[in-house]
């Protein structure tokens, strides 16, 4: 089971994703703010982290390069409603992928397969 965050303050998002992703055998735990998020970290050896700004870009954007500082070097997908601007943004702050909300269910499991392939790859 691969170990997931998922962080975002909606609780319809969080509520969905995790039963979800729990039935297609990851093993998830949930975040509604990145301190609640990096305390969790601290704790649980994740192998992913969705990451939804909903409102809270800057927060979670600078919340994940300093865990990335700190060598949490999880891989992060991202899940945003702007792809143009949020994209250009979001390679400078550390985070590896992004999706664009709304997505379908198997446009999500593509993007944590290539998150996880990368992460076994080591980039």
């Amino acid at each position: 089971m691969t170990k997931t965050l998922i962080v975002s303050p909606d609780t319809k998002l969080l509520h969905r994703l995790k039963m979800i992703l729990t039935l297609s055998g990851f093993d998830v735990q949930t975040a509604h703010s990145s301190a609640e998020a990096k305390k969790l970290i601290r704790e649980v050896r994740f192998k992913i982290i969705l990451a939804d700004i909903h409102g809270h870009k800057k927060d979670i954007f600078k919340s994940i390069k300093k865990w990335k500082n700190e060598g949490m070097n999880l891989p992060v997908l991202y899940m945003g409603e702007n792809a143009i601007d949020d994209v250009m943004v979001m390679a400078s702050y550390g985070l590896n992928e992004f999706i664009v909300k709304p997505f379908t269910f198997n446009h999500l499991k593509q993007k944590l397969s290539l998150l996880m392939s990368l992460q076994e790859q080591g980039l």
